[in-house]
């Protein structure tokens, strides 16, 4: 299934600020949705008149830019706290696009996924990142792959003096990636004061987490392996933290799906049906079946009593 983009109004200001700051004036292409952003991008681009322009976009955003998200970024205790910060923030201000934070032995990869329209956007994002890993930790951080899903520049040298490394071009996903060893690193700029005003410590449990993502998702029902990746957590280690939290993923995973059918339910104009498939069931008896079970009455029911 193909997910429409839509960026919120926080990231479309920031990036038009950004673009406007590099060129020196306003554009007169509108850009107040993702489907206008290729043609506000091209028009950039084509007054710009360079392959780099998400590189300068990058190199001259300062840390604060993103408001609260680069805040959260920067104050984070380690660049590993740091990324699964960025997935979050990041995730939750483009809907569309997928981010996930792949952690194996040796490697620590940050990767998006997204339509094409996002691939500059996307180019934007991994210059930050790969600033922020020489900027904040103490020592930097290496970068030791950056993959790109665009078409190489006929001038690579920018690029590879930002990441210290060639980029993959022609990627099936944007992506950089750190040594896995590294995670525990500090940052310089990390502020226990700011985390805990901003809400965004690593003391978010895993059940909120797991929440978050699979109410993002609910139509397509994310499978467990899927949510652990996008979590930066192996499926075992999930399953591990969900059960010392009290949860099962199924568990879940079912509340989220009746807790949105309430919320729908209150919504007339909906048919039962629609219901059933916006929150991932394929056949409406085994949602009535589920809904039934879990709240003791049928979605009609529930309907009916919301009007009274």
């Amino acid at each position: 299934m193909v997910r429409s983009v839509e960026i919120d109004r926080a990231s479309i200001a920031t990036v038009k600020t950004s673009v406007e700051r590099v060129l020196g004036h306003a554009l007169s292409v509108p850009f107040s949705s993702a489907d206008e952003f290729p043609a506000y991008w091209q028009s950039a681009i084509s007054i710009y008149g360079g392959e780099d322009l998400a590189l300068r976009i990058a190199s001259e955003l300062p840390v604060g830019s993103f408001g609260r998200a680069s805040y959260a970024f920067a104050s984070a205790a380690t660049i590993g706290d740091a990324l699964s910060v960025f997935r979050r923030n990041a995730q939750g201000s483009v809907a569309g696009i997928t981010i996930e934070l792949d952690i194996t032995a040796a490697d620590a990869t940050v990767v998006m996924h997204g339509p094409e329209l996002m691939w500059p956007l996307f180019e934007v994002l991994v210059g930050v990142l790969g600033l922020r890993c020489q900027q904040l930790p103490d020592p930097p951080v290496p970068i030791t792959a950056v993959s790109l899903p665009g078409e190489p520049p006929r001038n690579s040298g920018p690029w590879e003096q930002l990441f210290k490394v060639a980029p993959r071009w022609r990627a099936p996903a944007s992506s950089l990636t750190i040594p896995a060893a590294l995670l525990e690193r500090p940052l310089r700029t990390a502020d226990i004061g700011v985390r805990e005003a901003l809400g965004t410590g690593p003391m978010a449990s895993t059940k909120d987490e797991v929440r978050a993502h699979v109410r993002q998702w609910i139509r397509e029902s994310p499978e467990a392996e899927e949510v652990a990746r996008a979590l930066g957590l192996s499926l075992r280690t999930l399953q591990r933290r969900l059960g010392d939290e009290g949860a099962s993923f199924r568990q879940l995973v079912l509340e989220i799906k009746i807790e949105v059918a309430k919320e729908l339910l209150g919504n007339v104009q909906l048919s039962i049906g629609e219901i059933a498939s916006a929150v991932g069931f394929s056949r409406v008896p085994a949602f009535s079946r589920a809904f039934s079970q879990a709240t003791g009455m049928t979605p009609s029911g529930f309907r009916s009593q919301l009007r009274k």
